[in-house]
């Protein structure tokens, strides 16, 4: 794996309000696009029943993109927060009474962040390393590297 040509990078970014078809198009763009070492994976919870996750053999990713909605809960992106090193996705969907979700996961290096800039700028028109960073992201993702071997 390369190490990422530029500094480290760290955002977590709420892609909800960004557009129903623009995160159709970006997850489909990540969950295809050959990520490195990515763990990509469904579950459910049944709200009515149990609050534990289950694996959901039965979604696929195109269901799960017919399901992406207005009333989808949230989709974070997180780029080395909270966890170093890491990027990860989820969309996080509520249909009659069961919590829906997606992940992606992979190692952050410079392959799979191309890949997920280039998929972001596609999908939402503006660089994604150019995203307003949260005040006290990157001091908090030095913190945590330094303190914490993950």
């Amino acid at each position: 794996m390369a190490e990422p040509k530029i500094m480290t990078y760290v955002n977590q970014i709420e892609l909800l309000g960004k557009g129903i078809s623009q995160n159709k198009a970006f997850l489909e763009k990540i969950y295809n696009s050959g990520l490195e070492q990515a763990r990509k994976w469904f579950d459910k919870i049944d709200c009515s029943t149990s609050f534990s996750r289950q694996k959901d053999a039965e979604m696929t990713l195109e269901k799960f993109l017919s399901l992406i909605d207005e009333k989808t809960l949230s989709i974070p992106l997180q780029i080395n927060s909270p966890v170093p090193d890491e990027i990860r996705y989820a969309a996080v969907l509520y249909q009659s009474g069961v919590r829906k979700h997606a992940f992606i996961e992979c190692p952050y290096n410079q392959c799979n962040l191309d890949i997920v800039s280039d998929a972001y700028k596609n999908a939402f028109g503006c660089e994604l390393l150019e995203e307003p960073v949260q005040k006290g992201l990157v001091e908090y993702y030095k913190w945590r590297k330094k303190n914490f071997k993950i």
